[in-house]
């Protein structure tokens, strides 16, 4: 429990919220499909719960139970059992709540008072360097803007979106720049020769499109997405961790309306070309694909995100 050095109060924290956390991990796992995605070990202003969630992580990520018994192994295999409180602290974990309906809630408010505490960590050196030698003012203004930023983007993670919401930004901007100036068992790709070779694409599938730059591999998985969509009825998940969602959605649009790409990122459009656009926007807006595009997404949080697609919209 550290204190401020220069004041000597306590930093923003919730104790109550973090065992509220781990205590519902360990009455529903299945809930750290909901965690993953909004706190990290770091989160956690007790060094000891912070150590009790990086253990469950790291048991979740192995597909295995979390439970008293469980996570007293893995706790005693990495010799901090004693650190994080002993079978005595493990054992009041599991008797903090009654239920994980408002754990959400509980991690939202753990990773809120990291925020506010790294906010005030970074406010306290730029104050110490403002004091001493800052060198030139352009670049210690510069650096306080870029760590400040970087303090506020931590709020959130970009959420998955429907692409509804996607394809009517994505519209928008179209408009603006105008205005500038059965043999298949598988899901079809919608590409016959394809289909004939792989019989459409089955679950454990992994399917890995090879090709130079510029070719047209994030074209053809998108066809293939909209294709899978259109002729099955089942839905389908985008994580994309390079090219943000509007890219991808003007992408679809003109895939899906056969307009020149070129045209649309130019708004440099002919006639012809709006009644397509707003035909592809109206069919594609009706489909259950969602995007995701977190940049440097680990594995373990792909997979969480797609648990919770799936459970949530029925994919």
């Amino acid at each position: 429990m550290n204190r401020e050095p220069s004041s000597g109060r306590v930093p923003p924290n919730s104790l109550d919220a973090e065992r509220a956390v781990l205590g519902g991990i360990l009455l529903e796992n299945g809930a750290m499909n909901v965690i993953i995605e909004i706190l990290e070990s770091e989160h956690f202003y007790s060094s000891a719960n912070g150590t009790i969630f990086e253990t469950m992580r790291t048991l979740f990520a192995r597909s295995e139970p979390i439970d008293q018994v469980t996570l007293r192994a893995a706790l005693v295999g990495s010799n901090k059992l004693a650190s994080v409180g002993g079978d005595d602290y493990l054992l009041s974990l599991s008797m903090t709540i009654p239920t994980v309906a408002n754990i959400e809630a509980h991690a939202k408010i753990v990773k809120e008072k990291a925020i506010v505490r790294r906010m005030l960590s970074v406010c306290h050196e730029l104050a110490a360097e403002g004091y001493g030698d800052y060198g030139e003012i352009e670049n210690y203004l510069d650096t306080a803007e870029s760590r400040v930023f970087n303090v506020a983007k931590e709020r959130a993670k970009n959420p998955y979106e429907h692409i509804r919401e996607v394809v009517k930004r994505t519209f928008m901007t179209i408009q603006e720049a105008a205005q500038r100036g059965a043999a298949i068992t598988g899901l079809p790709t919608g590409f016959a020769k394809v289909d004939s070779m792989t019989a459409g694409m089955h679950p454990g599938d992994l399917i890995i499109i090879a090709g130079r730059p510029g070719m047209g591999k994030t074209s053809f998985a998108l066809n293939v997405a909209v294709n899978a969509v259109v002729k099955s009825g089942q839905g389908v998940a985008i994580f994309s961790l390079e090219m943000p969602k509007e890219q991808l959605a003007q992408r679809m649009l003109g895939s899906e309306a056969r307009v020149d790409g070129s045209r649309l990122r130019t708004g440099k459009l002919i006639r012809e070309d709006w009644p397509k656009l707003s035909k592809a926007a109206g069919l594609l807006s009706t489909l259950p694909i969602f995007i995701d595009d977190t940049p440097a997404i680990s594995m373990l949080e792909l997979r969480s995100k797609a648990r919770r697609i799936a459970s949530e919209h029925g994919l």
